[in-house]
């Protein structure tokens, strides 16, 4: 029954005039970093009950992973600079547009570490 279903869905005019059509996202092109560390990006996330910050190097893929106490902006930009001071400061930093991340205290310290914030 079902395949005479699709069957006849398939050779329905109205049915192909209305059909929601899959649309992919377009790719955004980067400029791939020349050095390790130049470029990262970084993000927050939850498993099993826990938050998490993430910050992986464009370059190399390697990252890093810190479970956080909370999600505060200043918990986030703790945790981001003792992750900088093993690495380095990067040119860049890549993130969604999270409050943590677009906060004044965030945009702070991206000014007084001299690295831009890309969203």
């Amino acid at each position: 029954m079902g395949k005479q279903i699709a069957e006849m869905v398939s050779k329905c005019t109205v049915c192909l005039e209305h059909r929601k059509e899959n649309t992919k996202e377009p790719m955004i092109p980067f400029k791939v970093p020349t050095i390790p560390w130049e470029v990262v990006a970084t993000d927050l996330f939850s498993l099993d009950n826990s938050d998490y910050l993430l910050i992986v190097d464009y370059l190399s893929r390697y990252f890093e992973v810190v479970k956080l106490p909370d999600t505060k902006s200043s918990t986030v930009i703790t945790y981001t600079k003792s992750i900088f001071s093993r690495h380095g400061i990067p040119a860049e930093v890549v993130s969604d547009n999270g409050p943590q991340y677009s906060s004044r205290e965030f945009q702070a310290v991206a000014e007084n570490w001299k690295f831009k914030y890309t969203t």
